[in-house]
């Protein structure tokens, strides 16, 4: 990976982290489930990033051998 896809890959997830935290402040004030739920969805988009940037790192490993 390149230090540009690093970058870019920290400020998605920071993004998210950042939105997270909103909602959770927010559900907090309201105790709205909707502002759980969308903590909730944060969470999951975070997975999902990291779930892919492993993928890429064990074909771009398997590709070295």
């Amino acid at each position: 990976m390149f230090n540009h896809d690093v970058k870019r890959i920290e400020r998605i997830v920071e993004n998210h982290i950042q939105e997270y935290s909103t909602a959770l402040v927010y559900y907090r004030q309201t105790k709205q489930k909707r502002y759980l739920e969308e903590a909730q969805n944060h969470i999951d988009e975070i997975d999902r990033v990291i779930n892919t940037v492993e993928k890429v790192q064990l074909i771009a490993l398997l590709a070295r051998r």
